[in-house]
């Protein structure tokens, strides 16, 4: 009787989701769209200063205006050696606490060489004010790992990355190992998923560049997202037999609209409920005269989906396609473009004798008027 009460109590157990925001630059428009999907979240986390180094000077960058959430970052790059780190994150922190005095939560991001974990551990020790920090699976069992992470209140794992030696996955394939490995650790932590992508960039079998969000215009490029099938079952999987000290999920990041890269918004919240994201879309036809129609496709569901080939049964007089289509043997064709939810896509017009007969080729995706 008490194996299976503390079953279900595990399996009962509820994971607090939370959000980094991770903008440089802020317009009145991202800041309402952040503001209104508050609300949403347990949390968010954003990104107010970013420093790095020219020789042992810090190049400090402050985010200007960002909005007031729960908790606030610290991104610093990896810092030479010659320097004091505790007098550098001291001087940062009273900077921090200064300009946002009623932020809860002061979480350090800092890149730190696994052979330096004992420099960074004495360092935040002497810090008053720093509630978290992040860490990475590489330092998992080395000296004065377990050392930081209880010098904090909690820590966050990161388990997704960019690595040249791994390029077609985000998502660290030994993440669960990772998980179980801190968790036997006894201390509260929360784990870092991804949502973003990347335009990854070869030559000769090399890789030459990578693009984020800073350009995306940019061709030739294999493009690199974040798994939301594998993802959501890893959640699905820790939502039913949850680790004892794992006590929330936070992601990397909190999608705007204006991102091109990154999951739209209904993708990160099926997946942070463990489920896969559904694909669903519509054909509108819309009358304009007595003969003419307008034909555009509506992405109802949650995933990124390909625009549908689309053909008209009979009746046609004369039709044209519009941007991402081509007019062929009575078909309105795709060249293979996706597009989001939330979104509608003018595929073109026809003027039919009869109000037009949509053929799907998808069915099973697309629903037709």
């Amino acid at each position: 009787m008490i194996a299976c009460s503390l079953s279900e109590e595990r399996e009962a157990k509820t994971l607090s989701q939370e959000s980094y925001v991770w903008q440089r630059v802020w317009t009145e428009e991202r800041r309402r769209e952040v503001n209104a999907r508050k609300q949403d979240w347990d949390g968010l986390y954003t990104l107010v200063v970013e420093v790095d180094w020219q020789g042992d000077q810090p190049v400090t960058s402050w985010v200007d205006s960002p909005p007031l959430t729960k908790g606030v970052v610290l991104r610093i790059w990896t810092p030479p050696s010659s320097i004091s780190l505790s007098s550098f994150l001291g001087d940062l922190i009273a900077d921090v606490r200064e300009r946002y005095p009623s932020v809860e939560d002061i979480q350090i991001d800092l890149d730190m060489p696994t052979r330096h974990l004992c420099t960074y551990y004495r360092a935040v020790q002497e810090q008053t004010g720093v509630t978290s920090v992040t860490v990475l699976p590489t330092w998992i069992g080395k000296p004065c790992f377990r050392k930081l992470v209880g010098s904090v209140d909690d820590f966050v794992l990161q388990v997704h990355g960019f690595e040249p030696t791994n390029p077609d996955t985000l998502l660290f394939p030994n993440a669960s190992l990772y998980v179980e490995q801190v968790d036997a650790l006894g201390i509260p932590f929360r784990v870092a998923l991804p949502t973003y992508g990347y335009s990854v960039h070869r030559k000769s079998g090399r890789i030459t560049s990578v693009f984020a969000e800073e350009r995306t215009d940019d061709i030739g490029g294999h493009s690199l997202s974040a798994d939301a099938q594998k993802i959501a079952a890893l959640v699905r999987t820790w939502k039913m037999t949850p680790p004892k000290n794992l006590h929330g999920l936070i992601w990397f990041r909190l999608p705007m609209r204006s991102d091109k890269r990154n999951w739209p918004y209904p993708t990160l919240m099926a997946v942070r409920a463990g489920r896969e994201p559904s694909s669903k879309g519509v054909v509108s036809l819309k009358k304009q005269d007595q003969s003419l129609w307008d034909i555009s496709v509506k992405n109802t569901g949650e995933a990124i989906i390909a625009l549908p080939n689309l053909c008209i049964s009979s009746g046609i007089l004369v039709a044209d396609a519009l941007q991402n289509y081509r007019w062929e043997n009575s078909c309105f064709i795709a060249d293979g473009a996706s597009f989001r939810p939330e979104t509608e896509h003018n595929v073109g017009w026809v003027r039919a004798s009869t109000p037009p007969v949509i053929l799907l080729e998808n069915p099973h995706v697309f629903s037709s008027p």
